[in-house]
């Protein structure tokens, strides 16, 4: 079987991979060990079971300078920041052109 690029040209051989002696991972272990990681079966497990997110601690460990995050907001209620002067709801709507 002949494999060529897009363009035409044939890809060139891979070269021969280098021959190990020791363990698969014995250089990747040693630096984990080194580092004090050990890995085990439930390494890649999350810690979170499922359980309600608490949306206000999340975002005050996401933006800690934001200061304390409010309690219930009502629905509608516009940003300090908004540019609408209103809910999203409220701005006017562009007709659109069908083709």
């Amino acid at each position: 079987m002949r494999v060529t690029h897009p363009g035409g040209w044939p890809l060139v051989d891979a070269p021969v991979a280098p021959a190990w002696t020791g363990p698969a991972l014995g250089p990747t272990d040693a630096r984990l060990a080194a580092d004090g990681i050990e890995l085990h079966g439930d390494t890649a497990t999350p810690s979170w079971q499922g359980g309600p997110l608490d949306l206000g601690f999340t975002m005050h460990l996401l933006y800690p300078s934001a200061g304390t995050a409010p309690g219930d907001v009502p629905a509608g209620t516009p940003c300090k920041n908004d540019q609408t002067r209103g809910r999203i709801g409220d701005r006017p709507r562009r007709a659109h052109a069908l083709h």
